[in-house]
């Protein structure tokens, strides 16, 4: 009560909505917010139920009681329940509404069902219950009404009088663009393609891929705003969307029957290829179907790859779900259908499970063709390469697997929409475009230069619109963003203590060296050599294959060299040669070999002889010091090494070699060399050849080497090596290496009959000479060479090949064949015989008017297996047929001269002037002589 007037006689109760506890008061209090007073003279206000309260002070009714802003009223409980993401509640009785972009579907009992406007935000312009955007209805207002299209402002227009027209000109064009596709399919030739129209055809493939992946980025629950969500909204006409197309004016569709259509759209086109196919032979191709097959198979290809990120695309769209505040799905590309509820979705995950097998298939055939190609190539198959000239034409032969690197990315990218949360799409996608960057920058695989540089500007610049999407993420996945940063700061922390514990691990654990021999060589004098010896090495214990470091095939970094030195090599081999003690890289490695304790076995060539003290002091002046200051190598460190060289016993390898001395070697680097020990052999007669031939056969394919060079002499033994496996069907075709006085008999038999018309002593069979002409710096102006060429000069030669395995070697010239002619007339004087300058002119001559074939062995060995099929290839294929002697009759007479002089000069000597040749039989030296001898009274009778 109070007393509101002075001199009152009593006191006057409250009235509702006020109270006063306390007693002499004047005036009565209101009752605060969340509180009532339904009785008059209250001295105290009743708080409301629990979760409700009162819109401001004085309320006097329990029925005054409301639920509070964020909150909307259960009507059969009565309680108060939260609005929850994406929906508006005022309170105090009003009625619950949607947010911009969110739609509410359903008011009931156990809370508000809100669905998410993903794609396009303002076709659900909130509001009450069921509100959507002029035209639109059903869930998240995804759907247009019928007879109805979606048009600007995420409303749906009337489909008017050219409703299918969109549709009927994207059909026209695809039947278009096919059609053209198969006619420049049908024109397809690798050897007469040009530059331009290579980089044309390679910048419209990365162009559709490019669009296809922005398209990707559309697809993402990411909530782009105008006007890039337009652009994205287009692009999703090349993920197969084919409501953008107007689709609904031209038939009423369900969801099912859309997913079925787009799933039909690459095996529609490529039935639409066969019929042009098939009217084209048909008509115009005589019906020779099975000559003009690799057009309809490129054409298809092409389309295949074109369109493999949308075909994936298209066939996930059923595993492409989000999640709405009310937690159910649906799909991404059909936002008006329930994800995992049954019914049309159980259907399209079935079918999208069958038709995973055309993505995996098609992978699965790109892998086969991939481990053909290299048979293929070498047995000449140019059908094959332009049949699949759209896996081929545009990569690199050694970089061909790459095309597997564009498939799984685009497939691995295709499944990025999948993952329900964007930010990890952001992430996944980020770290796909991140390696397949990396891998382009370090292997190049385009063909053309400019092709690498735009495959890398395209892919940047999709991940710079991935990383922009994280700006446009949801406000409830701020939580996920700062988990993942809290991972990536603990990851980045413990990284440097797991480095550590690695490195000290690494360090006291027993390790295994990969390379057990490390070849130290200088390229220019022992770099054949050093190929032949691996080759040899691997050869001879077939369980160390790959153990064996050669720089041109392991080493891809040189900044890396002395550590494999130091810390993967067992046993450094130094193929000593005098420019070993002056290349800064050998001086280098031996030095770090000494240093790191690395056993090392020298291989001395007869010229080689170690380093004495002048010269370890006087090095120090004569070498470059930059690389070696670089890896903290100083001339004392250099000088203890070269002492410890100098002191370590090792291989001898004489001037001259054959295989025999190659086998001597290769045993003393892996340690099988017989105690008792064996001379070097300089011949390979006496042997038997690799193709079962006893050495004294005269060989049908023989390798002409100038054997006064022995990197030459390596080169054409290396070449017998790498043709034995190509040639293991048909053995007795492996080459020989011809060597001056090799197979003497036989030769000067066929050279006899030549002269006298008598029947040749050598086999029966019909000769067939084929002449591979290992073609080196100087080899012309040798006397054993120019003499073995008079011998094949003499025959009818089936074919030469000439193969250039010196990268200084100066192709025929007059400055050439005056040289030539001069050393013939020098020959020939020599011998007493009549001078006959030109005696090998037009022999030559014939022999460089063919194509030659390269063969470096500085390459890798991949190179070199590459060349070496190319050059049996120009012997099988490309045969310069002659089908008489380069030489007259006359001629034969001065090569019998010359040949009786020189094989009466070995019979006195039974060897060369010039100390080449130390030839190994089994025969003892009288009889060596007596051979000789006869042979060359046999020619001095004719």
């Amino acid at each position: 009560e109070n007393q509101p007037m002075w001199g009152a006689i009593d006191c006057v109760p409250c009235e509702v909505g006020h109270y006063q506890s306390e007693g002499g008061q004047s005036t009565c209090l209101r009752c605060e917010r969340g509180t009532y007073a339904d009785k008059r003279g209250s001295d105290a206000c009743e708080p409301c139920p629990a979760g409700k309260t009162t819109e401001g002070n004085g309320f006097s009714s329990l029925t005054d009681c409301e639920c509070p802003p964020g909150t909307y009223k259960n009507e059969v409980a009565g309680s108060c329940i939260v609005c929850g993401h994406g929906a508006i509640c005022n309170g105090f009785g009003g009625a619950p509404e949607a947010k911009i972009g969110y739609q509410l579907s359903e008011v009931s009992p156990d809370g508000l069902s809100i669905f998410h406007c993903f794609a396009d935000p303002q076709r659900c312009p909130g509001g009450p219950l069921g509100t959507c955007a002029a035209g639109r209805e059903g869930i998240a207002c995804a759907s247009c009404e019928p007879d109805k299209v979606p048009s600007s402002k995420g409303e749906c227009e009337n489909c008017g009088t050219s409703g299918s027209g969109p549709f009927a000109v994207a059909v026209m064009v695809v039947c278009g663009s096919l059609s053209t596709l198969y006619f420049l399919m049908r024109r397809q030739d690798r050897a007469r393609q040009s530059t331009t129209i290579l980089m044309l055809t390679v910048m419209f493939s990365q162009s559709i891929s490019a669009v296809q992946m922005m398209g990707i980025c559309g697809q993402m629950s990411v909530q782009w705003l105008d006007p890039i969500r337009q652009v994205l909204q287009f692009l999703k006409v090349f993920a197969l969307d084919i409501e953008v197309l107007r689709m609904s004016c031209v038939a009423t569709l369900s969801t099912l029957e859309l997913y079925l259509i787009k799933l039909f759209t690459i095996p529609l086109g490529t039935m639409y290829l066969v019929a042009n196919h098939m009217v084209f032979v048909t008509i115009w191709g005589q019906k020779r179907f099975r000559e003009h097959r690799p057009a309809l198979v490129g054409s298809v290809g092409v389309l295949f790859m074109a369109m493999f990120i949308t075909m994936c695309m298209a066939i996930l769209s059923p595993f492409q779900c989000n999640l709405h505040p009310n937690r159910k799905w649906t799909l991404v590309q059909h936002e008006d259908l329930e994800c995992w509820n049954g019914g049309e979705h159980t259907s399209m995950i079935v079918v999208g499970c069958l038709w995973l097998a055309m993505p995996l298939g098609s992978i699965a055939a790109v892998v086969h063709l991939m481990r053909i190609f290299p048979q293929r190539i070498s047995a000449g198959d140019v059908q094959f390469l332009n049949t699949y000239s759209f896996l081929f034409s545009r990569i690199k032969p050694e970089t061909r697997w790459f095309t597997l690197v564009f498939l799984l990315r685009n497939l691995f990218v295709a499944l990025v929409p999948s993952i329900p949360n964007a930010i990890w799409q952001i992430i996944v996608i980020q770290c796909l475009f991140a390696i397949s960057v990396g891998l382009t920058l370090c292997f190049k695989p385009w063909r053309l230069p400019a092709s690498n540089a735009l495959e890398v500007f395209s892919q940047v610049c999709i991940l710079a619109l991935v990383s922009f999407s994280a700006f446009f993420i949801r406000e409830t996945e701020v939580q996920n963003v700062a988990e993942l940063a809290l991972v990536v700061v603990m990851v980045c922390l413990a990284a440097f203590p797991a480095g550590g514990f690695f490195v000290i691990w690494r360090r006291v654990r027993p390790r295994h060296k990969p390379y057990q021999w490390f070849l130290c060589h200088h390229k220019s004098t022992s770099g054949a050599f050093a190929r032949l010896l691996k080759i040899s090495i691997l050869e001879s214990n077939q369980s160390c294959s790959g153990s064996v470091f050669l720089d041109s095939d392991n080493l891809s970094d040189l900044s890396t060299l002395f550590r494999y030195v130091k810390d993967d090599t067992k046993t450094l081999v130094v193929l000593a040669t005098p420019g070993v003690l002056l290349s800064p890289w050998c001086l280098g490695e031996i030095t770090t070999a000494f240093l790191g304790k690395v056993e090392a076995l020298p291989v001395q060539f007869a010229e080689f002889v170690f380093p004495d003290e002048e010269f370890i002091i006087n090095l120090k002046s004569t070498i470059s010091w930059d690389r070696l200051s670089e890896n903290g190598i100083s001339s004392a460190h250099l000088e203890d090494a070269l002492r410890w060289f100098g002191g370590l016993r090792g291989v001898s390898v004489p001037a001259v070699f054959g295989q025999l001395g190659l086998t001597e070697v290769t045993n003393g680097v892996v340690g099988t060399i017989s105690k008792a020990g064996t001379s070097f052999s300089s011949s390979m007669r006496g042997t038997v050849s690799p193709g079962g031939r006893r050495a004294g056969m005269l060989p049908t394919n023989i390798i002409l080497v100038d054997i006064t060079n022995r990197e030459a002499v390596a080169a054409a033994l290396i070449l017998v090596k790498l043709l034995t496996p190509l040639l293991a069907h048909d053995a007795m075709q492996i080459p020989s290496i011809l060597e001056p006085d090799d197979q003497v008999d036989e030769m000067l038999a066929l050279v006899i009959s030549k002269v006298t018309g008598a029947k040749t002593t050598a086999p029966t069979q019909e000769f067939r000479l084929n002449l591979i002409l290992l073609c080196t710096t100087g080899c012309f102006a040798g006397d054993y060479f120019l003499l073995n060429l008079l011998y094949c000069a003499c025959l009818v030669v089936e074919s030469v090949v000439p193969v250039v395995a010196s990268e200084d070697f100066q192709f025929p010239t007059d400055v050439f064949y005056t040289t030539l002619e001069a050393s013939v007339s020098a020959l020939c004087l020599s011998s007493g015989a009549v001078e006959k300058p030109k005696l090998l002119t037009v022999f030559v001559k014939s022999i460089f008017e063919k194509i030659f074939s390269r063969f470096s062995t500085m390459g890798n060995i991949e190179t070199l297996e590459l060349q070496t099929r190319m050059i049996w290839r120009n012997i099988d294929q490309a045969r310069c047929r002659l089908s008489e002697s380069a030489m007259s009759e006359e001629d034969l007479v001065v090569v019998l001269k010359i040949t009786s002089e020189h094989s009466t000069r070995q019979g006195a000597s039974g060897a060369s002037d010039n100390g080449s040749v130390t030839p190994t039989s089994a025969q003892g030296p009288a009889e060596e002589e007596s051979e000789y001898k006869d042979s060359a009274d046999e020619v001095q009778s004719i």
